[in-house]
């Protein structure tokens, strides 16, 4: 708490100091981002009070940075001739390179390249929108969070990555929004919040394209149902389903265990057939990378045999995989379906795990679990 009350006091005097001086010149339209970047290193390196402290100085300059950008794209916009020209930064870009506004082109510029003129829609209000919104420092927001739960200060963790996630519109990096999802998502689960750890993890999910499609997930049933002669199940279910939503698959293996924890193990199952499906899709792509100079039946190349073989032989591939519970994945999977009464489905990835899986462990699972069904 010593901490914290003195980053408070601290906060207070940073913010009269950089609010007491003029507004920041086109020399210095990103000296926020490399004050964070300091504050980043200091976090990594541990040093916690430090990068607490450049977090506040950064979000503060972010402040006065968006405080003079604003005002000179706001100027530019009651222009006659701009006003004249239209919203599109197309037809208002020779006006200002005519009147010689360079510092408006400078800002425009710099966003443009930042973000391409598609983002903005080629609109200048569009962009001073933007422009006033980045007043908000989600990087920072998230950064400062992450510093509060390692010091136990769990409450201030909440509003900042609740702060963070907000907006998350903004962040430099898009995908950074499912980091923020997933330290909420753990910090729930710290907290023994089960509903407030569901919803971050449904979050993540919810615009992938699997989650929310019911023909996949009736597809996905119906093919672990299947009673055909001569069908391998394990093969089929690989050969048919893709996605690249790989930030996803870390949610849907965590879904996949709070499910099966309250007893709704159709749910947990289909969790969990999300989850290997986007972690295999993603798998094969790497490997497919590789030997695409080799021509495969597609098939084979698709088959669990082949596929765990040329994993065996990439121990990049293989450490991805069990760094993200990927092998586990397709143990649950099988176990999994046995719960829901598949047991077709389930002999047969077993069977397949037990034979070619090339990480020991789940390897042996596998044959344990296949051995107590079919003795």
């Amino acid at each position: 708490m010593k901490r914290i009350a003195f980053f408070s006091f601290f906060t207070i005097f940073l913010a009269l100091e950089v609010f007491s001086q003029d507004l920041l010149g086109p020399g210095n339209p990103v000296q926020s981002d490399r004050i964070f970047a300091r504050a980043q290193h200091a976090f990594n390196t541990e040093r916690y009070s430090e990068a607490m402290t450049l977090c506040e100085e950064a979000r503060l300059t972010r402040i006065n940075e968006v405080r003079w950008s604003c005002s000179v794209i706001g100027n530019v916009l009651t222009v006659t001739d701009v006003k004249k020209a239209g919203p599109f930064i197309s037809d208002i870009m020779p006006i200002l390179e005519e009147r010689e506004e360079y510092d408006a082109i400078e800002i425009i510029e710099n966003q443009i390249e930042r973000h391409g003129s598609d983002y903005f829609g080629n609109s200048l209000p569009r962009l001073y929108d933007y422009l006033e919104r980045r007043k908000n420092y989600p990087e920072s927001d998230f950064l400062l969070a992450k510093i509060y739960r390692l010091e136990g200060e769990y409450d201030f963790a909440k509003q900042y990555l609740e702060r963070a996630l907000s907006c998350s519109d903004i962040l430099d990096v898009p995908a950074v929004k499912f980091d923020i999802l997933y330290e909420m998502a753990d910090l729930d689960n710290v907290l023994g919040d089960d509903i407030a750890n569901e919803k971050a993890l449904l979050l993540v999910v919810e615009g992938d394209g699997l989650y929310k499609n019911t023909t996949m997930r009736n597809a996905i049933e119906k093919s672990v149902k299947l009673k055909r002669s001569g069908v391998d199940l394990a093969e089929y279910f690989l050969e048919l389903y893709r996605s690249s939503s790989v930030n996803s698959m870390r949610a849907y293996f965590e879904l996949a265990d709070i499910y099966e924890n309250r007893g709704e193990m159709k749910e947990s199952f289909l969790m969990t057939a999300f989850g290997v499906i986007v972690g295999f899709t993603h798998a094969v792509e790497i490997l497919d990378d590789r030997i695409e100079e080799i021509s495969f039946n597609e098939s084979e190349k698709r088959s669990p045999k082949y596929f765990f073989a040329e994993c065996g032989r990439n121990p990049d591939v293989m450490a991805w995989m069990q760094s993200k519970g990927l092998w586990r994945g397709f143990f649950k999977l099988a176990t999994r379906a046995r719960e829901n009464g598949w047991d077709d489905f389930a002999n047969s990835f077993l069977a397949k795990l037990s034979e070619f899986c090339p990480d020991p462990y789940w390897q042996t699972a596998a044959k344990l679990a296949f051995e107590k069904e079919n003795q």
